[in-house]
């Protein structure tokens, strides 16, 4: 009886003693699976904080990163698109500078006033690709200016923030915005370089069909540094021409008795200095928009440089967390080779 009660005794602690490998065996596994050494304040409510603080403050140090690189690949893009526009108006004020040559003759002039034409395409070009590549991710452009777009505020975090004023560094049709230009300024000077480089006056620059409903008259006139441009409606033949051989304008009356009269909408241009002034008033302003592009762009560099040290930073705070995290995570050696043997 009494070898019944001690094997009894002994399956008992047998079991006893399963049962509490079996415990720390799940308390292990759970410590593993977290990657600390405690899984719950019950296990002990002073580690357990700390490591919940330590884990939350690298999640919010990795939600800044994220917002902080969406920041720097704004940044990155409109200094790419500066870039572009620096190039540009250093090839369109080499050729302005080529143009106030005084010998230069009609043929050097045209491809001179078209290689500037060019460039400016070019240089819209690239303002119009940062625009929509702004927009598609959600963000104003910092180049473009117009609706939508300007200024960025970037979070540096700790209560620190940084705004970037944006730039309107397009070349606008009356001139306005940050490059200083115009379009009509463009058109001038091609029209001077054909015409041969002397004083331009009445030039006519396009002409398109009137709106049915149009009645003659003047539509709208700008005037820039270095040309007058007027906008009307007027009776003209398919070339433009408001008089017919005689000198005699064309009427109303003129549109059902002449083939190709029309009232016809047609830009006039007029410029009263000849080619030579016009391209080195046009230089100034172009070199002008030069300093303004290589201002913004230094402004973006800045920018970005402080974006890279905040970033830095961050990445120190991460690793310094991830140390201080790793000593609550550790799991004793023997704790490991004791959930060995039930492997």
């Amino acid at each position: 009886m009494s070898s019944i009660m001690s094997a009894a005794g002994t399956a008992n602690l047998a079991l006893m003693s399963l049962n509490s490998i079996t415990s720390q065996m799940s308390d292990a596994q759970a410590k593993i699976s977290s990657g600390k050494a405690v899984n719950s304040y019950a296990d002990n409510p002073a580690v357990f904080y700390t490591a919940t603080t330590m884990t939350n403050q690298q999640q919010t140090l990795k939600q800044s990163a994220v917002m902080l690189n969406n920041s720097l690949s704004a940044v990155n893009a409109a200094m790419g698109s500066v870039k572009t526009i620096q190039s540009a108006l250093a090839k369109i004020s080499t050729s302005l500078n080529s143009l106030t040559d005084a010998s230069a003759t009609t043929a050097t002039r045209t491809d001179l006033a078209q290689t500037i034409a060019n460039q400016v395409t070019a240089l819209n070009s690239a303002i119009n690709d940062d625009a929509n590549a702004s927009f598609a991710l959600g963000r104003g452009s910092l180049v473009a200016g117009g609706a939508n777009n300007g200024s960025m505020t970037i979070n540096l975090g700790s209560g620190g923030s940084l705004t970037i004023q944006g730039a309107t560094l397009s070349v606008q049709p009356t001139g306005a915005g940050g490059i200083g230009f115009s379009q009509s300024d463009v058109a001038a000077i091609g029209a001077m370089a054909r015409f041969g480089g002397g004083a331009l006056t009445n030039a006519t620059m396009a002409t398109e069909a009137a709106a049915a409903n149009a009645t003659e008259g003047v539509v709208s006139t700008t005037t820039s540094a270095i040309a007058t441009t007027v906008v009307k409606n007027a009776y003209a033949d398919a070339a433009g021409r408001t008089t017919n051989t005689a000198g005699v304008a064309y009427t109303a009356a003129d549109v059902s008795a002449t083939s190709g009269i029309a009232l016809r909408k047609l830009t006039v241009m007029t410029t009263t200095a000849g080619l030579v002034t016009s391209a080195a008033t046009f230089l100034t302003t172009a070199q002008a928009g030069l300093n303004n592009a290589n201002a913004f762009g230094r402004n973006l560099g800045s920018a970005a440089d402080a974006i890279n040290t905040v970033l830095d930073n961050n990445t120190a705070l991460q690793v310094q967390q991830q140390l201080s995290v790793s000593a609550l995570t550790s799991i004793s050696q023997s704790r490991s080779n004791l959930l060995g043997l039930f492997r």
